[in-house]
């Protein structure tokens, strides 16, 4: 019996499913942080610039954060 998905589709599938993974923890970690004060989309925003080390005006004031 042949597998249904090649190794190569598995790997595929497996990067895209962890980069799906890391957009949606950062963008509601960001939604957690901010206190629900900033939208769904300026949280996925900081998550792109962030994760792809884009950098640009940051929508999410992350000063005021308490981190400890």
């Amino acid at each position: 019996m042949k597998p249904v998905f090649s190794t190569t589709k598995r790997h595929l599938l497996a990067s895209v499913l962890a980069a799906v993974a890391v957009w949606t923890i950062g963008t509601v970690g960001y939604r957690v942080l901010g206190d629900y004060q900033y939208s769904w989309l300026d949280c996925l925003y900081m998550t792109f610039i962030t994760v792809t080390t884009i950098g640009y005006t940051e929508a999410v004031d992350v000063t005021s954060y308490e981190y400890e």
